[in-house]
């Protein structure tokens, strides 16, 4: 059986179980009480039973290798643990024949939620410009109620390795958190996914910003008015403009949305992917749907060279 792998990003291979919380929560517990109230998990209501020590039937996922609460949750909630989640897709990859591929894993915010990144290489499609990329699924866990046990489709830029991202929906995994995850059930979310690659159309919206020629002086202004929309900081515009002022690929010589694009996706994948995964993620999101409106909509495309 092929298979060609790299090693990990970070460990995942931690176990968590389910305790009842206490009614006198800890001051960490009170910040994830909080930041799961920031993000929407927790109401309002939830939010103020927990901090005024009534339990109102709610746990908390606790790893018990650092004691760490990761998540709140109800007695119903089904934990799926890391191992078993990626054992049991890299078991679906070799019932569909999609052994090869090239694997991270990404554990973040002190291990609530996962990523498992597999790119295949050997799996291509050709964008109008000539661009190769290749087909990468990336399958999220959580431990804080964040989100559902699923796939997003994304793309890998051959010529770079430059990760890009697409505006599919997720391909979800299960119907719900459970404390199974079902080999039929992921098999036809490859599947899935796989056929929209093959279709071609995660690949519609890049050939939209390939059909959009700015200037170089644009693509400045665009970045600015990125920095005002608050999707780049100071720093990360400045090190943008840099590789799109002095491309340092032949390939991204031309002047295009695209192109513009691709000196966004340098630097998130080479200089902050590593380090601060999800934040990487959802600038690179944010981006190509601005852009994208900028493609589609000459309003929006005024609207961002004037910001």
């Amino acid at each position: 059986m092929a298979r060609t792998t790299r090693p990990h990003s970070t460990d995942y291979d931690y176990h968590v179980v389910t305790k009842t919380l206490k009614h006198e929560l800890s001051p960490k517990e009170i910040d994830k009480a909080w930041e799961q109230f920031d993000s929407g998990s927790l109401s309002r209501n939830e939010l103020s039973d927990l901090l005024a020590g009534n339990h109102s039937g709610w746990y908390g996922n606790v790893r018990t290798d650092t004691n760490q609460v990761l998540g709140i949750c109800t007695e119903q909630y089904g934990r799926v643990q890391n191992a078993d989640l990626i054992g049991t897709i890299e078991e679906a990859f070799d019932n569909v024949n999609m052994t090869d591929y090239e694997k991270n894993v990404y554990s973040v915010r002190d291990g609530a939620r996962l990523y498992a990144r597999y790119d295949f290489p050997n799996k291509t499609q050709a964008t109008q410009v000539g661009d190769e990329v290749g087909l990468r699924l990336t399958a999220n866990n959580s431990f804080d109620r964040s989100c559902r046990i699923s796939f997003s489709l994304g793309l890998v830029r051959l010529v770079c390795t430059n990760g890009m991202v697409t505006m599919e929906d997720e391909y979800s995994m299960t119907k719900k958190h459970t404390q199974q995850v079902s080999v039929d059930f992921i098999e036809e979310a490859i599947r899935n996914a796989v056929q929209a690659f093959d279709d071609g159309k995660p690949l519609q919206v890049y050939d939209r910003l390939a059909a959009k020629d700015i200037t170089q002086a644009q693509g400045v202004r665009i970045l600015c008015g990125l920095q005002k929309k608050n999707l780049l900081s100071t720093t990360h515009r400045d090190s943008i403009e840099s590789l799109w002022i002095a491309p340092t690929l032949e390939e991204d010589k031309e002047r295009n949305l695209y192109n513009l694009l691709n000196a966004v996706t340098q630097h998130l994948t080479r200089e902050v992917e590593s380090e601060r995964f999800e934040y990487s993620d959802g600038i690179n999101r944010k981006v190509l749907k601005a852009l994208d409106k900028a493609a589609r909509q000459p309003t929006q495309f005024d609207a961002l060279i004037a910001a």
